[in-house]
């Protein structure tokens, strides 16, 4: 397996897939260690340099973004219990809680339309405005520009 890591690129991108996977579901150490030496996955410590990388480069995109279209931003909560290998030794239960975003970006939206509370008002009330159109939940407004 390690000769064909060092021979295809593809091979590569998959142990760093298999790494997210098993960052995502919490995999314990002894798993990576034990596929990182198989040559099925990579370290922890590469998926933490990975998981480091993707983040600066999802952030520079954002700030490119950010500041010369109009998006949506939707966060939610996470929380993940953490059980105690042995709670007869002092150990507890915990809680994991983090936030996850999702950076939606708008395309052919007029902004200023979609804040307006009368047109607000409009599609809350009726449904379709003659300006543009609306999701089936009916909370994201999207006009386009006349």
């Amino acid at each position: 397996m390690m000769l064909l890591a060092a021979r295809n690129l593809h091979f590569i991108a998959f142990q760093q897939i298999i790494g997210l996977f098993l960052f995502a579901n919490t995999s314990s150490y002894a798993i990576y260690a034990v596929l990182s030496r198989t040559g099925i996955s990579t370290s922890r410590t590469t998926v933490g340099k990975l998981l480091q990388r993707l983040t600066q480069s999802s952030r520079e995109n954002v700030h490119s973004v950010a500041h010369s279209r109009a998006f949506l931003l939707i966060y939610d909560n996470i929380n993940r219990m953490r059980r105690a290998w042995d709670p007869e030794l002092g150990q507890k239960d915990t809680v994991l809680s983090g936030t996850a975003a999702t950076f939606v970006e708008i395309e052919d939206c007029n902004v200023e339309k979609a804040l307006d509370r009368a047109v607000n008002r409009t599609v809350y009330g009726y449904g379709r405005t003659p300006y543009g159109k609306y999701t089936a939940s009916g909370r994201t407004i999207c006009l386009p520009y006349p």
